[in-house]
C-alpha cells in the first residue's frame, strides 16, 4: 500500500490479526524481504511494515 504524507510517498504493508496490538517494523532501504520473524508475529499481532 502507499500513502502520501507531507508530499512524501510512503510504502507500507499491513498483515496479521486485525484487532491485536500493532507491531511496526522498519527496515533499511537495502532490505527487500520481510524479516524471518514475520510469520510468527502475524499469528499473534497486527504488523505494519515500512
Amino acid at each position: 500500500m502507499r500513502i502520501e504524507v507531507n508530499g512524501i510517498l510512503v510504502n507500507y504493508e499491513l498483515s496479521g490479526k486485525k484487532d491485536s496490538p500493532v507491531v511496526m517494523l522498519s527496515h533499511s532501504l537495502a532490505c527487500s524481504r520481510p524479516p524471518p520473524i514475520c510469520p510468527t508475529l502475524n499469528r499473534r499481532k497486527a504488523l505494519t511494515r515500512l
